[in-house]
């Protein structure tokens, strides 16, 4: 970044660099060219006010007396920031872009397939928050009914934000709290790769294989609750 003085002795500006003028009035010669960004630009009328830090609105036209110092945040230093800073094209790490964030509430339902099937009855509330490829997601369904639904079917928790992230071998776990069910064991909550719903297993100790909590596992037909966290991965 150039200095007034340097303006002042510049005859021709190097391409390379970059020139932002703070104090109009210690320009001593209005008619040096100064490359703003990558484009060599030129004092016109009207004068910029001094203080400021002028923009034109092309190489011959200055657009008005310029913008205040306070107005503009050098990222090239540490900065505190008070108001919204909008990055349309996200945010680079050095190889590494954030081009997402967001965090809202989702549709969740049960189901007893992973498309088609039968829907049952329930209270269901589900949030996320997505940085980056990674999302989070809160889920509670509660009051579940079990009315209308095939009780030797899986558990099928549809209405994922995003579909899982298809990476062979692939699975998301996560914590699972219910209640007024019968099993043996513990439940998790999984995602497989691909998929766009969520399912609950019974994991068990011992030589014993996991198994998918079913609607007759639901002990309760109208006041069985289930409540899980999963962390996943999207494309």
């Amino acid at each position: 970044m150039g200095t007034i003085a340097d303006l002042n002795t510049l005859d021709t500006p190097d391409v390379a660099d970059y020139w932002v003028v703070r104090d109009v009035s210690d320009v001593l010669d209005k008619d040096k060219k100064v490359l703003l960004g990558k484009f060599p630009l030129k004092y016109a009328t009207p004068t910029p006010t001094a203080g400021r830090v002028v923009r034109w609105r092309d190489a011959n036209t200055v657009e008005d007396g310029g913008i205040a110092v306070s107005d503009i945040s050098l990222l090239s230093a540490a900065q505190s920031f008070s108001a919204l800073k909008t990055f349309n094209a996200g945010i680079s790490f050095g190889g590494t872009t954030l081009s997402n964030y967001e965090t809202t509430f989702c549709v969740l339902q049960l189901f007893d397939a992973a498309t088609g099937g039968n829907a049952a009855i329930a209270t269901t509330t589900g949030r996320y928050t997505r940085i980056g490829n990674k999302v989070t997601l809160w889920a509670q369904l509660t009051n579940i009914s079990t009315v209308g639904v095939t009780a030797g079917n899986a558990i099928h928790v549809r209405g994922l934000p995003f579909p899982c992230v298809t990476v062979t071998g692939f699975k998301a776990i996560g914590a699972c709290l219910v209640s007024r069910m019968t099993f043996t064991g513990y439940v998790v909550a999984t995602i497989d790769s691909g998929a766009s719903y969520i399912q609950l297993f019974k994991t068990v100790s011992g030589t014993g294989v996991e198994s998918p909590l079913l609607f007759s596992d639901i002990a309760s037909s109208t006041f069985s609750d289930i409540y899980f966290t999963i962390d996943y991965l999207v494309s």
